[in-house]
């Protein structure tokens, strides 16, 4: 949708009530139905500059060219629409939202750009949501950790042993329930001994509480269910011998 610069003026909020938005409510619910509030269901929305990045590539070059006023034009409409699509999900019955963020890493911007061209409109999408359980989902290596740590959300995942922070520092300093402390990779690749010491490590730094053990990021397909009932294995062996 956007081939050029100038294009980002023509972007508008859309409906939630049609194409892919409308496609995901009704998979949310569909899975509210199958878990019948036994477990908090989140729905994934991504940040608008994300969603920016994933519209045209050359985002960031359009901004170094000049054209920043444009861009933050198409990014007030991103949010207007993830806004509206954040408030129908709680009210459908999500306990909150899974929000990625792909750009807020020292290895993809500065973190100036970042401050201006993505932290006001991710807290605005965050402050839409009156759910009880929304996540920050922090993606990539070298994360802008000291920019993202005092977002207003209960829980903070990231790409644990991939990226710092370490796992206690990142309890500590966020103050959060934290998610995450398996590499997504040594599950893929069936590496049990490194999953066995950072299950290990994870349980020790936390005493175990305020943490949801789980990978940094998704789980590569095809899913290895053996490797996936070790982890479950290691995770209750190792508990029962710390606590």
């Amino acid at each position: 949708p956007v081939k050029k610069a100038e294009d980002w003026d023509s972007l508008q909020p859309v409906s939630i009530e049609t194409g892919a938005l409308k496609r995901e409510q009704r998979y949310l619910e569909l899975l509210l139905q199958k878990t019948k509030g036994e477990v908090p269901v989140l729905f994934t929305v991504f940040s608008p500059l994300t969603t920016a990045s994933k519209l045209c590539p050359d985002l960031m070059k359009h901004v170094a060219e000049g054209h920043g006023e444009s861009v933050k034009h198409a990014l007030k409409a991103i949010t207007e629409t993830t806004c509206r699509l954040v408030e129908r999900v709680i009210k459908m019955g999500a306990d909150g939202i899974f929000f990625a963020t792909q750009l807020s890493s020292y290895a993809r911007a500065e973190e100036s750009f970042y401050e201006e061209y993505g932290k006001p409109y991710d807290w605005e999408v965050l402050r839409a949501s009156s759910g009880w359980c929304n996540t920050l989902h922090a993606h990539g290596k070298d994360i802008m950790f000291p920019l993202l740590r005092d977002y207003p959300v209960q829980i903070f995942n990231w790409h644990a042993w991939e990226s710092l922070p370490a796992v206690d520092e990142a309890q500590d300093l966020t103050g959060k329930c934290i998610m995450g402390g398996l590499e997504r990779m040594d599950i893929t690749e069936g590496h049990k001994n490194q999953i066995e010491y950072e299950i290990y490590r994870t349980l020790k730094e936390t005493g175990g509480r305020k943490v949801i053990l789980s990978p940094g990021c998704v789980i590569r397909y095809p899913l290895d269910r053996e490797m996936l009932s070790f982890v479950r294995k290691a995770k209750n062996e190792i508990e029962g011998r710390l606590f």
